[in-house]
């Protein structure tokens, strides 16, 4: 008997040596550790294999969305695959997500056309999205995956010791922290210190709140660190105004720009409403990550209340060093460092005002490109604070150029400037002085008079309105649904805001949608 097997899976149970056939009574043929063949040795004159190719089929044989690829999961999800279709459960913090996938390697995945990459291509799953699956040999399958949302905010209780209130920005207060993710973040508890916060923010009848851990930890999925921050919102009827600049600041690219998580807050019992949970700016290795000792973190801010502050020499702008923490340093380091700090500054100006200028060195001390990238956010919200400079952050590494960044701080933003209302007047130019306060001002004109930095502008701003506009008009919708709910009570308690949650959501992006025309209006004549 002849014996020919041409399937790669059949595994042979005994050496096919002449004198070890001989020594058996039987040869077996195994698949996944089962025999399913048996055969008389004695029978057998030959055996011959032969491999041949195993032809891929166009199945998804499994589908997730991964922790480690998706910064605000806090455990992975896993899809449930029935057919054709794929359903996973995830938490609306965002609707772009990074899907993993297993297929045969040989086949391609695409959506739209576009080839998809398991464990790296980000896609909008607010809508359902239709995966399709190819062989080499043309064979197809679509797979469509729809996810159930998980909807809502988590919500932070701080309880102090004794329930004292909270009532200074400088003294903190002992205090326990219990975070209830609501299925969407991992929940966290822990004990505390907590203080205000905040300049004129802290004069509002709702408070802004500065959290401080004993050690760095992780909370709603942020990268861990001990200091934190509750923003309170009390001015914005959207309770999104900041977290579309934050979001808007990462779309486009700025290094270093924080996350914000809406949360409801309880304060010893008491619900406070709604506020934004995110980063405190400062530099360290999971905030601003630049040389805790060399390197630096500016602020301009007409507040200029600071221990280490100066005035520029030649655009007067309000300077106040918020790292490194030179009161930490010796008398003698202090001056030192102190002066290196404004003679670096100084050198940047210096460039600026030279009459070479542009046709000179300041693209060695400034990058140009997260200037465009800083302007563009404040312009599309219209934060007009960087004329009178208030919350304009700068930095700069141990060896390196300036940055502009973090962005923060955009409650009197979107056409609130100049009329106390929200969503009023939405061409207005961002960089307009109306007083000598507006030092701002001249110091990024004098930027954008170069030229090849407004051509640079007209590209940035064209792909940020072709393609990052639309993704944060989602993410809006995305987020009045997780507020909804709570919009109500937080106006209850406070009368701020409005009764009409979703008609200010549609004037919102109205809003947006005319001062993004505005913007090209604008730079059409550059």
């Amino acid at each position: 008997m002849k014996l020919l097997k041409k399937n790669v899976w059949l595994v042979v149970a005994i050496l096919l040596l002449a004198p070890a056939l001989q020594a058996q009574d039987s040869l077996f043929i195994y698949k996944d550790k089962k025999i399913i063949s048996k055969y008389d040795v004695n029978k057998i004159d030959s055996i011959t294999f032969s491999r041949t190719e195993i032809v891929p089929k166009p199945v998804i044989s499994s589908f997730s969305f991964e922790k480690e690829n998706n910064e605000m999961l806090f455990e992975d999800k896993e899809g449930e695959i029935d057919g054709t279709e794929i359903e996973a459960k995830l938490p609306l913090t965002n609707a772009m997500f990074v899907a993993t996938f297993e297929t045969n390697e040989k086949n391609v995945v695409t959506v739209n056309g576009k080839k998809q990459k398991s464990g790296v291509t980000a896609l909008d799953f607010s809508q359902p999205v239709v995966y399709k699956v190819k062989t080499p040999k043309g064979e197809s399958q679509e797979y469509t995956v729809k996810i159930k949302w998980k909807k809502g905010l988590p919500h932070i209780s701080i309880n102090t010791e004794n329930s004292q209130p909270i009532t200074s920005k400088e003294d903190y207060l002992r205090a326990y922290l219990v975070v209830d993710g609501k299925g969407m973040f991992e929940n966290f508890i822990d004990s505390i210190k907590v203080r205000g916060r905040g300049n004129s923010t802290w004069g509002y009848p709702k408070k802004p709140y500065k959290i401080k851990l004993d050690s760095k930890e992780s909370i709603l999925g942020l990268k861990k660190e001990k200091k934190w921050v509750l923003l309170a919102n009390y001015l914005d009827p959207t309770h999104m105004l900041n977290m579309f600049a934050l979001k808007a600041g990462q779309l486009i690219g700025l290094k270093y720009t924080n996350h914000a998580i809406p949360v409801d807050v309880s304060v010893n019992g008491q619900y406070m409403g709604i506020y934004t949970f995110t980063e405190q700016v400062e530099v360290k290795k999971n905030r601003v990550n630049v040389d805790k000792k060399k390197g630096v973190l500016l602020e301009f801010d007409s507040y200029f209340d600071e221990e280490f502050k100066f005035k520029s020499p030649y655009f007067n702008l309000p300077v106040m060093v918020k790292d490194p923490d030179l009161e930490d340093e010796k008398p003698e380091d202090q001056e030192k460092l102190f002066n290196k700090i404004k003679e670096d500054f100084t050198a940047l100006e210096t460039a600026l005002v030279d009459p070479t200028f542009p046709n000179n060195n300041y693209k060695d001390l400034i990058d140009v490109e997260s200037v465009i990238k800083y302007l563009i956010i404040y312009n599309i919200t219209d934060n007009r604070e960087l004329n009178h400079p208030k919350s304009t952050y700068m930095h700069k590494d141990k060896k390196g150029k300036y940055f502009m960044g973090p962005i923060w701080d955009f409650d009197w933003a979107y056409g609130y400037e100049g009329t106390n209302k929200h969503f009023s007047k939405y061409n207005i130019p961002l960089l307009k002085k109306i007083s000598t306060y507006d030092t701002g001002t001249a110091f990024f004109k004098k930027i954008m008079e170069d030229s090849k930095n407004r051509e640079l502008y007209k590209s940035m701003w064209k792909k940020f309105k072709s393609s990052d506009l639309p993704q944060l008009m989602k993410y809006i919708d995305a987020m009045e649904i997780n507020i909804e709910e709570s919009q109500p009570k937080d106006y209850q308690i406070w009368g701020k805001g409005t009764k009409n949650y979703s008609e200010k959501i549609k004037q919102f992006k109205q809003w947006l949608n005319n001062r993004a025309n505005f913007i090209d209006s604008e730079i059409a004549s550059w």
